[in-house]
């Protein structure tokens, strides 16, 4: 009974799971990860309201991520969250800071004073934008930075430089500027593409 009681106090702790594989054949890199964590929405709630999200336990995060390397030429990133995947196709409310689709671009380094990134993937606005959310101890970005206001990615073309073994990091982009609702397909109305720069 005790070691029953250990276990299920354990499991009601553990909130985040991780695994990674990486295959290699010398020149073309292949690493494989994946994530899972959850949580426990546990709310008082005034009298006379109904709200039907609190004291469960949710699924956060469902994501696969692919990242390659082929030489010291190219790298490519694919990353996806089936939860919120899985949530955005049963009409839950749209996520900016989560769409699903969270990264699936190719970088191109072969040309050596500059690197070419190209496909949907983040903003290179600010540092909290760049920086996951798991790493926040409240686990989400501040209002700001969230995707509500400013976009958190977007479909473009980025070119970026570090310097001083990256101590600096200079980042120039142009992008649809419908971000996260460019994965509908749809295009800006007004035709104007979106800059940014950091």
């Amino acid at each position: 009974m005790k070691t029953r009681f250990y276990l299920f106090a354990l499991l009601g702790f553990i909130t985040v799971s991780q695994a990674q594989l990486t295959l290699t054949n010398g020149n073309h890199t292949l690493e494989i990860s994946g994530g899972i964590s959850s949580y426990y929405n546990s709310r008082p709630l005034k009298d006379g309201e109904d709200d039907r999200k609190k004291d469960r336990f949710k699924l956060r995060d469902a994501q696969i991520q692919l990242e390659g390397r082929i030489g010291n030429t190219w790298e490519y990133e694919l990353q996806m969250d089936f939860a919120d995947q899985a949530a955005n196709a049963n009409g839950a409310d749209f996520d900016p800071e989560n769409p699903g689709l969270m990264d699936a671009y190719v970088i191109y380094k072969g040309l050596g004073f500059v690197n070419i990134q190209a496909g949907y993937g983040k903003i290179y606005y600010s540092r909290s934008s760049m920086t996951p959310f798991v790493y926040s101890p409240f686990w989400q970005r501040a209002e700001l930075t969230r995707g509500s206001i400013f976009s958190q990615r977007d479909v473009g073309v980025t070119v970026m430089k570090d310097f001083w073994n990256q101590r600096i990091n200079a980042y120039a982009g142009i992008y649809s500027g419908l971000g996260e609702l460019s994965l509908n397909g749809d295009n800006d109305a007004s035709g104007q593409p979106e800059y940014a720069a950091r």
